[in-house]
Order: structure tokens, then sequence, then C-alpha cells
């Protein structure tokens, strides 16, 4: 196996010291709320079901990533062979503009958000079902993917 391992040793003048070292594998474990795909020096690392990766031990610069949502994130990670790195992705929140006829009601994921104009509401990342209904009980759907990008939606209630 590659990979590269440091150890201090002291070694006194006069005596002869033996070095054995070996190189294992560690795990590095993901852990966040959305799908990722983690890369290491640009090659794709599989997660497993429990989201860990086995790498080379020593120093590894990985891309923790989803591209449909536009979010990517760049960590230092350290490997110890035979042990686990931890890694905890904070995942950044979008903020959702929904405009129209004003005072409709806006509900995100069934919960009422506010009327309408609203503006830069926080939404997590990901898919998000929204639901406007105006004065008159007219209702209109949307479902919006919510990416590191503000979303911006507007609804007509316009009769033909």
């Amino acid at each position: 196996s590659e990979g590269r391992v440091r150890r201090k040793v002291q070694v006194t003048q006069g005596s002869t010291e033996t070095l054995t070292e070996s190189i294992y594998p560690g795990w590095l474990h993901v852990s966040t709320t959305i799908d990722v795909t983690v890369l290491d020096g640009g090659k794709p690392a599989l997660l497993d079901d429990s989201n860990r990766v086995l790498l080379k031990p020593g120093t590894h610069t990985v891309r923790i990533e989803n591209r449909e949502l536009a979010f990517s994130q760049t960590k230092q990670v350290e490997i110890e062979p035979g042990g686990t790195t931890r890694v905890v992705i904070e995942v950044p929140t979008s903020t959702l503009t929904v405009t129209g006829s004003t005072g409709a009601e806006v509900f995100v994921d069934g919960a009422r958000a506010g009327e309408t104009p609203l503006v830069e509401f926080e939404v997590a990342l990901g898919t998000h079902d929204v639901m406007v209904v105006d004065k008159s009980g007219v209702t209109r759907h949307a479902s919006v993917k919510a990416t590191t990008k503000p979303v911006q939606l507007e609804f007509s209630f316009e009769r033909p």
C-alpha cells in the first residue's frame, strides 16, 4: 500500500532503533443533510451506505459537492491508518421570493410562509412544494428546486 505516515522517534546516541510501519488506509466519514459526491484529488471517491470512503493515509484535499444544488465545499483532511476522520458539512440555506397578486397566502412544504410579496424566505437546499392561494381561493402550485442561488417565483391569477 502507498501513503505517508509520520512518526516522531527518539534515538539516543550510540543505540540502534528498528522501525517498522504498516500503512493501512483509513476512513473518511462525511456527515451532511444532502446527497453529496466526494472528489479526492479530482477523482470520485464513492461513499458507502454509511457515508464513508476508504482513503490512503496522509493529507487529502477533498471536494464535497452536489452539482444539482450548485453546492461545493473543499476540505483538507488528515487520514490516519485504520482510523476514521469525520467531516461535518454545514449546508447553506437558500432564499425563496414569491411575487404575484398582493396578499395571496404562500405555503412552503405545507406550512404557511407568509403573504405575497414574500421576499427572501429562508429554505433548505433541495426540492420544495410551493402553494399560493389568492383572496378568492384560487390555488397555484409549483415544485421548485432551491440551489445555492436564490429562487424567484411569480404567480399570475389573472382570469383569461
